[in-house]
């Protein structure tokens, strides 16, 4: 896998011989949690990396692309000093837009071929729920090929899968095996401030923002749904009011999750409300909650203060509160993150709430962010 990466590389330098110019972008996160687990009585130390407690280590997220956004090249790596170091990457390039730039045009419309490697693909959505309760995605492993078909920011279709595959894992290709999987998704942006989306997967990835009741691997076909309405940005406002609403449906386990938020903001403070109804078809009803208030009075600083639960039916077990403060000097995060949890921990372990070796407890996260 290693070796393909290499060549994606390769494949950045000669386009970008070709183009006007290239961006590179990228960011790194690292730090460190120390958590006391108030159920087992108990302080332990852990690596806080982007994507929480002990996962994606110190990952780095590096992006190449070119001035006129034909191709682009995103390498997701967790740095090690041996031959264990993970690594996946994509590649797209615009279709629509080589062939205008071939006749020296501009064009309004796109057309994305990408390859993912060891990566997923994720299905269009016009509002993004906390803990992702509206997502549907491919399993992680394999080679996935995209299509995205979109004219402005009107309308875009996506259309993604990968035929099954054998694993590859010899010394340098560490490659899962793959059983295949097909999705396809559509986001239409009819007004400023209104957005719809709607998408489906034949399998999908059924542990996935906890729609995983019921099933054995995969879910048999998620269906998911989602709106956004800005009513600040379709009055015409100075400010921003809106209406968060989706809808996954996981078919084979029958689970359904529906999702509301209500949203807004505008100088020095924003504000985010949502409420989650997780129906399964082989455990009760869970009610999920979360409140939080962003501080934006001070430039490049960081300040923010949560609140939840994970089920309000059982609040006393599933609560959580929490908050950042940060600063941000010369495109460098310094953050402090402070959170405790009933039951587990919002920010920064994903385990059930019920489980006695989790999340729950005191968490102190120290951590450096740099972006270039």
């Amino acid at each position: 896998m290693k070796k393909l990466i290499v060549a994606m590389l390769v494949l950045a330098l000669a386009l970008s011989a070709a183009s006007a110019g290239v961006n590179f972008s990228g960011n790194l996160e690292a730090g460190y949690a120390f958590q006391y687990n108030h159920k087992t009585d108990s302080w332990t130390n852990h690596i806080m990396g982007e994507d929480g407690e002990d996962t994606n280590t110190t990952q780095l997220d590096l992006s190449i692309g070119d001035d006129d956004g034909i191709w682009q090249v995103n390498i997701e790596a967790n740095p090690t000093l041996n031959d264990d170091g993970a690594v996946s990457g994509d590649i797209s390039v615009d279709l629509a837009k080589s062939f205008a730039a071939i006749n020296n045009s501009e064009t309004d419309w796109t057309a994305k071929l990408s390859l993912n490697v060891m990566d997923r693909v994720t299905a269009l959505r016009a509002y993004s729920m906390e803990k992702s309760l509206d997502r549907i995605r491919t399993a992680e492993a394999g080679v996935w090929a995209s299509l995205n078909l979109g004219y402005s920011d009107w309308i875009e279709l996506q259309i993604a899968g990968s035929p099954a595959t054998a694993a590859v894992t010899d010394e340098v290709n560490q490659i899962k095996e793959n059983e295949g999987d097909f999705l396809v998704s559509a986001l239409v942006r009819p007004l400023d401030g209104l957005a719809i989306s709607a998408g489906y997967v034949l399998k999908g990835d059924a542990k996935d923002s906890g729609s995983d009741y019921g099933t054995d691997n995969y879910a048999g076909g998620l269906v998911a749904a989602s709106a956004d309405i800005n009513v600040g940005e379709l009055a015409g406002l100075d400010f921003s009011f809106g209406v968060g609403l989706s809808e996954k449906y996981d078919i084979e386990g029958k689970n359904n999750i529906f999702a509301a938020a209500v949203y807004g903001g505008f100088d020095p403070v924003s504000f985010t409300l949502q409420y989650g109804l997780k129906s399964y078809n082989t455990a009760d009803d869970e009610h999920f909650m979360y409140a939080a208030v962003d501080v934006t009075a001070v430039e490049n600083m960081l300040l923010d203060l949560y609140f939840g639960a994970y089920n309000a039916a059982e609040f006393a077990d599933s609560w959580y509160i929490g908050g950042d403060i940060g600063y941000t000097l010369a495109n460098v995060t310094y953050k402090l993150g402070v959170e405790y949890g009933a039951g587990t921990s919002f920010n920064y372990n994903d385990s059930y709430y019920k489980t006695d070796n989790s999340g729950a407890g005191l968490w102190i996260v120290p951590s450096i962010a740099v972006a270039w």
